[in-house]
């Protein structure tokens, strides 16, 4: 599935602009409020601030039972992995925090996914399709993807 050109890149500044919520599903509650989030980091020359991982055009978001039958498995596979900014090991995916994704390990996620959607329901592929759609167009402009969880 193609992404629209619209949803990707950053804002000039931060608040100059709404970012978009991206939000499929498929066997999540509409009401649902825990969730992950995907927020591309804008690199900056210097320390970096909430504001460079919330700049975004769209901001992905995959609600709990979404991400528990569907994504939690690529996950697991990626981590343990090595923060691509401060340098630390992180051993594995935190539904309750920050999670700075590297874009190797996000092509790895992508790749794993990509090789199982044939055993996936036509429902099942299109989500994954579509979130994975949006993550390749997001590593267009940038290394890092902090992906937050709320639980």
């Amino acid at each position: 599935m193609e992404q629209q050109k619209e949803l990707h890149g950053f804002f000039s500044e931060f608040g100059k602009g709404d970012s978009i919520l991206i939000s499929p599903r498929l066997y999540a509650d509409r009401k649902e409020k825990i969730c992950i989030t995907f927020l591309p980091l804008k690199r900056t020359e210097c320390h970096l601030k909430w504001e460079d991982w919330h700049c975004y055009r769209s901001v992905l978001r995959i609600d709990w039972e979404d991400y528990q039958k569907l994504f939690s498995i690529y996950f697991d596979r990626v981590f343990p992995l090595k923060n691509p900014v401060s340098g630390a090991i992180q051993e594995a995916f935190d539904p309750c925090f920050d999670n700075w994704i590297g874009k190797a390990e996000l092509e790895q996620w992508i790749r794993d996914i990509k090789e199982d959607l044939p055993q996936k329901n036509q429902k099942e592929q299109e989500l994954l399709e579509q979130v994975i759609g949006w993550v390749t167009c997001a590593l267009e402009h940038t290394d890092v993807i902090v992906v937050e969880g709320n639980l």
